[in-house]
């Protein structure tokens, strides 16, 4: 999948910027049609070496990454290494054969972590060349956290000075101090934006669950770069057959998504159970999901249980402690795999979760909510030491980071922070059942849970202590 979508780069490119688009025959398309360097594509002939570093003494490191810097800072762009350039124009094929494609990456990831602050995101694309060796592109998108700078050499003040590169035509050029000043500015209007923007999709999932019942668990997820892209028929059956095919599971092994229907919205598909035209109000049932287009999701599930309250007799409103961490798992994992599926640029995204009431105010505990758990001996009960919440809407907050290959285990990981904010409403001071490691504690499991656990956990590389 593209890390990044440039319409301008594919046109020129004739495909996506990844392995599905980027070959050996796409590079001797560009030479063969003399195609020229330009703001967003750069020829480099070999690798970044100490000969071809930078004239004021630079590392071989620092010059890439001053090129990746100027790319993240505009608008983006490829850095393709291995296609020797001639006066601009691509000229011929020269593969990197002296190290393997996986070292190299590697090596040019330290550059970056060490020598680029903050550090940006970047995609390698590794081409292999029929007669030996490889070419590699370097997908940078434009950064939200821009400005970025080089962490230059150690000075006489003993300081590590910062330089802001930016890309200018084909060559790059510092900004000026008063243009880092105007950058700054944009990262943080961005964050507030992106903090407006996740406002905007809980409260159209809040309208819909406002029409159903039962207490709500929900996951909203924002990416910090959006893409573009029309909401249709097609997109409406596409959305719907990528959900079948996630097939994720609660750690009972429990498919909380299967035989669900889809249906348009503006600038988002809504998937549920009750849309098969029998109830006017559309009301969810059990389950709820709105894929934005943009890379957006709000994804919730009917959580509350009612069960004899042990010091009135009556019945009891509660969120199950296991019931929590079970769903919260599955909900946390398709919303991280919907935003790298459909954002822009993975690289962070700002996630919230809450406990919605269908029946209060607001989606507030009208009435009193308690916190519960199965003991030893198979009764339910309050949590002790736990407080009953009234008046509230418990939410927490947290950054999803997208980068690099998506795992249950780390959707786990993300759902021990997301859980362990929702309980602190509660008076509980973390989730017995999680680690932050994204690891499963087996112990505190309901013991006829226990065993499905286990199977669920070795599926799924999860680490179970």
């Amino acid at each position: 999948m593209a890390i990044w979508r440039s319409a301008e780069v594919e046109a020129v490119l004739g495909g996506s910027l990844d392995s599905d688009g980027l070959s050996e025959a796409v590079l001797q398309r560009l030479i063969d049609t003399e195609t020229s360097e330009r703001e967003q594509i750069e020829f480099k002939g070999q690798r970044y070496n100490k000969a071809e570093a930078g004239k004021d003494g630079w590392t071989a490191e620092q010059e890439f990454a001053k090129d990746v810097s100027a790319l993240a800072n505009h608008r983006g762009g490829v850095l393709f290494l291995g296609v020797t350039e001639k006066a601009g124009i691509a000229h011929s094929l020269t593969p990197l054969t002296s190290t393997t494609a996986e070292k190299e990456e590697q090596r040019l990831r330290s550059a970056l972590a060490n020598h680029m602050t903050p550090l940006g995101v970047a995609d390698f694309v590794p081409i292999p060349i029929a007669a030996g060796g490889f070419a590699l592109a370097v997908v940078v998108p434009p950064s939200l956290r821009a400005p970025h700078a080089v962490v230059t050499k150690i000075g006489t003040d003993n300081r590590r000075p910062l330089r802001y590169p930016v890309r200018h035509g084909t060559d790059t050029r510092w900004l000026e101090e008063s243009e880092v000043a105007e950058r700054y500015v944009r990262r943080l209007r961005a964050g507030e934006l992106e903090a407006t923007h996740l406002a905007t999709v809980v409260r159209y999932g809040m309208d819909a669950l406002q029409l159903a019942e039962n207490i709500w668990l929900y996951v909203a997820i924002v990416p910090e770069i959006a893409t573009i892209e029309r909401i249709d028929r097609q997109t409406i059956f596409a959305n719907q057959q990528w959900l079948e095919d996630q097939a994720v599971e609660t750690p009972l092994s429990e498919a909380i998504f299967a035989n669900l229907r889809a249906m348009a919205a503006p600038g988002r598909t809504v998937i549920g159970r009750q849309f098969d035209g029998t109830d006017p109000a559309m009301k969810p049932d059990d389950v709820h999901l709105e894929l934005h287009a943009d890379g957006s999701a709000f994804v919730a599930t009917a959580i509350a249980l009612h069960t004899a309250d042990p010091e009135t007799g009556g019945e009891a409103r509660a969120v199950g402690l296991q019931t929590l961490t079970r769903d919260a798992i599955p909900l946390i994992e398709l919303a991280g795999r919907w935003v790298t599926h459909q954002a822009a640029v993975p690289g962070t995204a700002r996630l919230q979760a809450g406990l919605f009431d269908a029946s209060g105010t607001d989606g507030r505990f009208d009435e009193p909510v308690e916190l519960q758990s199965v003991n030893g001996v198979g009764q339910i009960r309050r949590v002790p030491n736990t407080r009953r919440l009234t008046d509230v809407a418990p939410t927490t907050e947290t950054v999803y980071d997208l980068t690099g290959r998506l795992t249950t285990r780390g959707a786990v990981a993300v759902a021990s922070v997301v859980i362990d904010g929702l309980l602190q409403w509660f008076g509980l001071a973390d989730c017995p059942f999680l680690a932050r490691d994204g690891s499963i504690r087996l112990g505190p499991w309901q013991r006829d849970w226990q065993q499905a656990v286990q199977k669920w956990a070795a599926k799924h590389d999860v680490p179970i202590v």
